[in-house]
């Protein structure tokens, strides 16, 4: 079995409150937060890159495993934001961390990034045990594309990045996963070029443009969420763990589905939508918090740019219980 044992998340230094944004476009605190729930959200400043946060959460969720960098076999960074596409965010991670056994590569799906390869590192592990250990980061600098005049936008979005080793030690015992491409609907991630410079962080003028159809993705999210608990059988899961997209589709759905919408762990208020580190930073979050009990599960449930959907269940033991 596959467990995870270590985790580990970091923020910009820097974080933006909605009357921060009051002051650069036409919207208000009232106006954010009764849409998504958001009060505030870290963004790159001049002198971070997500590279450098990336590291940073692998760094912890190692120390915080207690494994060394000999142990590490496999990284895989789940990015659509780096600063460059080559050389990628896991072989920076490698060298910095000085993981000399390791494979490195990056892959994208949007939202859904962190647990898609979660995924991937399971079945590598399973299926290479010479590989031991590995690290999966979910890192996304999301204020490096969008338009700081597209408030339907750019109120959403944060930076961040959280980190999980995996292991075949005790720990959270990796259960049900399920990943899912669906046919692109008029409200999918696009991505076009080129953007002009952000006013509140540093992006440079050669970077891509975001755009989203707000609307059609959050009948998309809200319909996709039942599918995923009911995929891998965590209706009576303790807790659950969703992307951080907007608080009215977490709420949506609980209604729809009859759950206490107090197992639903939420922290977008603090930090926004930051795309594929979004649950993994709430993860980290969460487990250092100290709510679990030995053998509860937890429903990691993501959705995202592709379309794309993902989910993953884990059942509490090693230190966590």
């Amino acid at each position: 079995m596959i467990n995870i044992i270590g985790t580990g998340s970091c923020l910009p230094k820097k974080s933006f409150s909605n009357t921060d944004l009051e002051k650069i476009m036409d919207t208000n605190d009232e106006w954010i937060t009764t849409r998504t729930g958001i009060k505030t959200r870290h963004m790159l400043t001049d002198d971070e890159t997500i590279e450098d946060l990336a590291y940073e959460s692998a760094k912890r969720a190692l120390e915080d495993s207690g494994k060394t960098t000999s142990d590490i076999g496999l990284v895989i960074v789940a990015c659509f934001t780096p600063t460059h596409l080559c050389p990628n965010v896991a072989c920076y991670i490698k060298m910095k961390l000085g993981l000399e056994n390791a494979i490195a590569f990056d892959m994208n799906s949007a939202c859904s990034g962190f647990i898609y390869a979660s995924y991937i590192a399971k079945a590598l592990l399973l299926q290479n045990p010479e590989h031991k250990n590995a690290i999966v980061v979910g890192a996304e600098s999301l204020s490096s594309i969008i338009n700081d005049e597209d408030r339907g936008t750019f109120v959403l979005f944060g930076d961040g990045a959280g980190a999980a080793v995996f292991s075949s030690d005790e720990g959270l015992e990796l259960k049900d996963d399920f990943i899912k491409n669906y046919d692109d609907v008029d409200g999918s991630i696009k991505i076009k070029s080129p953007n002009k410079h952000n006013k509140l962080s540093n992006v440079p003028d050669n970077s891509v443009q975001f755009h989203m159809n707000g609307a059609n993705v959050f009948k998309f999210a809200t319909g996709v969420i039942d599918e995923l608990i009911k995929k891998i059988n965590a209706e009576q899961s303790a807790w659950f763990i969703p992307h951080q997209a907007n608080t009215r589709i977490i709420d949506y759905a609980t209604k729809k589905l009859g759950i206490d919408n107090e197992k639903f762990y939420i922290n977008i208020d603090k930090y926004g939508n930051t795309s594929a580190a979004s649950v993994i930073i709430a993860l980290d979050e969460f487990l250092r918090e100290g709510k679990t009990k030995k053998d509860e599960e937890i429903a990691l449930l993501a959705f995202g740019g592709g379309l794309t959907a993902a989910a993953m269940k884990l059942k509490v033991g090693g230190k966590y219980s």
